[in-house]
């Protein structure tokens, strides 16, 4: 069962009153997730899965289909020491003058490739040893019209 500490009684209430529901509809449940910033990783999600009483596979699957539409104009850059070291601090510094359109900058603690930052992550794709010009290519790149 997840622990009290990981799902407050609002968002375990609503749970329990969906079951029944969540197996015809797990992206129902992901959407009552994030309305409450659940952190979403394997773990927390089989938890979830288990109290909404559908299969940890279901609302894997959905939580894949989820992310792939929450990172379409989404630009993640790591804000760890070690890439803001690396220079994501000027990328940082850049983009919170002047943020780019149509995209959305997020700030992550790690992306998990420290060694070689700093890291970026755009439509499902890390990539590393990444300066601002790389990321404006990248911006421009992704969002030019063909």
């Amino acid at each position: 069962m997840v622990s009290e500490d990981l799902v407050s009684r609002d968002l375990e209430m609503e749970i329990k009153a969906g079951i029944g529901n969540w197996s015809k509809n797990p992206q129902a449940l992901l959407n009552l997730l994030y309305k409450y910033s659940f952190e979403m990783n394997l773990d927390s999600l089989r938890g979830v899965a288990l109290m909404a009483q559908i299969s940890p596979i279901q609302i894997w699957a959905a939580y894949e289909d989820w992310l792939k539409k929450q990172d379409e104009a989404v630009l993640k850059i790591c804000d760890n020491i070690t890439c803001l070291g690396k220079g994501a601090l000027e990328i940082r510094r850049h983009f919170k003058k002047k943020p780019p359109a149509g995209i959305e900058i997020q700030w992550i603690q790690c992306l998990g490739g420290c060694a070689s930052g700093p890291c970026v992550q755009f439509r499902g794709r890390l990539l590393t040893q990444m300066s601002l010009k790389k990321v404006e290519e990248l911006i421009q790149a992704e969002t030019q019209i063909p």
